[in-house]
């Protein structure tokens, strides 16, 4: 089962501001709110559950299909797709494009290349206004990944991974004690957090679709993930000389930053500025 990992964060300013707010389920994150436009409240989830289409043999190669309850139950909402190759190389076709929530409705197309498809559903409803101005829009983006090729889902098994090693990171980063340069123990790292689990040294490995920690309780972290066949991926850090080391340095530039730009997580705000995200 893929436990659900979300970071919340809620900036209230001084204006009373007419919209329920939901409340903070996980640690903060700095975002930069200079400039006019207002992010009262932004969350990033990481889920792989979402099933919006099904990868289908076509008479001009595969295609998306859109499964007719994602239809059924999103409409309303705006569906977009992005392929790519797993090296970068350039699509040699159609490298995405967007769809209406209609049942039933010809294959999306994909490019003959493509390894794999990042799949969005996105939808924005007005909640309000900011300081009477501007309109408060509450805005939800959730996301699926799909594999075309072989490569691709040996490619998509790989970043899965890497991200239960940088949601180890992140709750490391939230214990670090940067006074002493100290991370606490492991198994206060991953109290009450799900997907974790503290390793008793560091090459023990953790359970698939798991983050695993280990500290020795003053400067060494160690976190690691496993992949569907059993490639380890690990980011080591010494506080004292603030040295790192991993073998999933690529993949973790990849997953970049949880905002809305990320086709890794789903995202939801409530902000005066949804063209902005």
């Amino acid at each position: 089962m893929t436990a659900v990992r979300s970071l919340t964060l809620v900036l209230l300013t001084a204006v009373a501001v007419a919209v329920a707010l939901p409340v903070a389920v996980a640690p903060a994150r700095a975002r930069d709110t200079t400039g006019s436009s207002q992010m009262l409240f932004s969350r990033w989830t990481f889920t792989w559950k979402h099933r919006f289409v099904a990868v289908q043999a076509g008479k001009e190669g595969h295609g998306l299909h859109l499964l007719p309850k994602t239809a059924r139950r999103y409409a309303g909402w705006s569906l977009a797709y992005d392929c790519r190759t797993v090296d970068g190389t350039p699509l040699r076709g159609v490298g995405g494009g967007t769809a209406s929530m209609r049942p039933v409705q010809p294959l999306l197309p994909v490019a003959r290349n493509a390894d794999y498809c990042h799949v969005s559903v996105t939808r924005g409803r007005r909640t309000g206004r900011y300081a009477e101005r501007d309109p408060i829009v509450h805005v939800w983006i959730r996301r699926q990944t799909v594999a075309i090729t072989a490569a691709g889902q040996a490619f998509l098994y790989r970043m899965r991974a890497a991200a239960d090693l940088q949601w180890g990171l992140l709750l490391a980063q939230r214990g670090y004690v940067p006074a002493t340069r100290s991370y606490p123990p492991a198994t206060t790292l991953v109290r009450k957090q799900a997907g974790t689990v503290a390793l008793p040294t560091a090459t023990d490995l953790p359970p698939r679709w798991t983050a695993g920690l280990w500290t020795d309780g003053a400067h060494r972290l160690r976190v690691t993930a496993v992949t569907v066949d059993g490639t380890a991926l690990h980011y080591d850090r010494d506080a004292t000389n603030r040295e790192t080391t991993t073998n999933a340095e690529d993949e973790l530039d990849r997953l970049g930053d949880h905002g809305a730009s990320s086709p890794w997580y789903d995202f939801e705000a409530v902000t005066d500025d949804p063209a902005g995200l």
